[in-house]
């Protein structure tokens, strides 16, 4: 008897309840962000990078980008360069030649390809490429071309 009272209780217990109305909102804006007029960036680092010269140094190029967005003041953009990355550095992109990819520098830093980094809404930033090698290896001879797309989200 002792048994049926207990379970008796417990079934009260649990199913006594009360319920409470939750309510949603929320406001749905746009990014409206122009990454260089909708029109593709191109770095072309000529046909003479020496195999022998390749040292992330020489042959740096100012990656041609320019961002507009029009969002409230004070707000932070998250970028991100996305594309298939060396299989040595996760700050170069693949660029079919073995031991050979591309950096992406900003601020004399690199930027990791694949991850997000935040943005002011104000500074117009400023990106450089520059081709780089795995320390020790011997470069090949060839021609070689990389891609990256650049994402924003706004924050």
């Amino acid at each position: 008897m002792k048994t049926a009272i207990l379970i008796l209780s417990l079934f009260i217990y649990c199913c006594n309840s009360h319920a409470v109305k939750i309510n949603f909102s929320a406001t749905l804006i746009s990014i409206n962000c122009v990454i260089n007029n909708d029109k593709p960036a191109d770095v072309d680092f000529g046909d003479a990078v020496g195999v022998n010269h390749v040292d992330g140094v020489r042959y740096q190029q100012r990656v041609p980008i320019s961002i507009v967005c029009r969002t409230p003041p004070g707000k932070q953009l998250e970028l991100a360069f996305l594309g298939i990355t060396s299989n040595f550095d996760a700050s170069a992109l693949f660029t079919g030649i073995d031991d050979l990819g591309i950096r992406i520098m900003q601020n004399n830093q690199p930027i990791i390809i694949n991850q997000r980094f935040t943005l002011d809404d104000v500074t117009q930033p400023i990106f450089y490429a520059v081709p780089i090698k795995r320390a020790g290896s011997a470069l090949k001879s060839g021609r070689f071309k990389a891609l990256a797309t650049l994402v924003i989200k706004y924050e």
